[in-house]
């Protein structure tokens, strides 16, 4: 086992100096974004690390999987190569199982491009759960209109908000605006904004869905390749309370 983990640690460690003078090439952090002129020698030893990694501590161990997505910058990649290279080191001089040591040691997770450059939720939910339930009573007891799309539509925004996917919530917002209208007795969203009597406040939120996330949609769905581009974050997509007047007003609509 020694000689393995020696023979991988050499490996860590001339991986690790070569990200280091990647960095020391680049000009600026514009040079690892997609489309940058040192974005794919990133991408190679990302890729190359992992098999490393794979090899040193076992399929899908913390350190390989803390790589699934490309690091933003080279000396994030350096400092997961480094932790990884002091524990297997220490292993090595032990004699003591990689299993062992990744069981008790405290690895953190490396930052990745999407965590970066892609606002965390401060919740794991984006519909509240309780709005959902209610659909789904709805459903169970039978009403005029067929909402179990809108409930799927509902729970996917929430696994796609979890997982910090801006793209998919814009999307899936999208969706939920243009599906429910009918329940308003109504042709389209902007109808729904203009004609359904509500509150000057539900107005005002409906009009936000209508004209601001529209727009913002349109943009995800619409937008071109270029040669250079910006990843939207979740602050882009926050509509949670606008979604939430939106279900509660459906709820209230299916029970007259």
């Amino acid at each position: 086992m020694a000689t393995a983990l020696s023979a991988n640690v050499t490996n860590l460690q001339r991986l690790a100096e070569e990200v280091r003078a990647l960095d020391h090439e680049a000009t600026n952090a514009m040079d690892f974004i997609v489309g940058g002129r040192h974005r794919g020698q990133l991408e190679n030893m990302t890729t190359e690390a992992r098999i490393l990694l794979d090899r040193a501590f076992g399929p899908l161990n913390t350190f390989s999987t803390a790589l699934l997505s490309v690091p933003k910058k080279p000396t994030d990649l350096e400092d997961l190569l480094k932790r990884a290279i002091r524990l297997a080191s220490t292993a090595d001089e032990k004699s003591t199982s990689i299993a062992e040591l990744l069981a008790t040691a405290a690895v953190a997770k490396l930052p990745t491009e999407r965590s970066q450059t892609r606002a965390a939720p401060i919740s794991t939910q984006y519909v509240n759960k309780v709005r959902i339930s209610a659909l789904k009573r709805l459903q169970d007891v039978g009403q005029r209109w067929d909402l179990r799309r809108l409930i799927c539509l509902c729970e996917e925004l929430n696994v796609a908000y979890t997982n910090n996917c801006a793209l998919s919530v814009g999307m899936l917002l999208r969706a939920i605006k243009d599906h429910c209208p009918p329940i308003f007795n109504q042709g389209n969203f902007s109808q729904v904004a203009n004609n359904v009597t509500m509150s000057q406040s539900h107005k005002a939120l409906f009009g936000r869905l209508d004209q601001s996330l529209t727009r913002i949609a349109d943009v995800f769905l619409h937008q071109q390749i270029r040669v250079k581009d910006s990843l939207p974050t979740m602050t882009q997509v926050g509509f949670q309370a606008e979604l939430d007047a939106l279900l509660a007003e459906i709820e209230v609509a299916l029970l007259k």
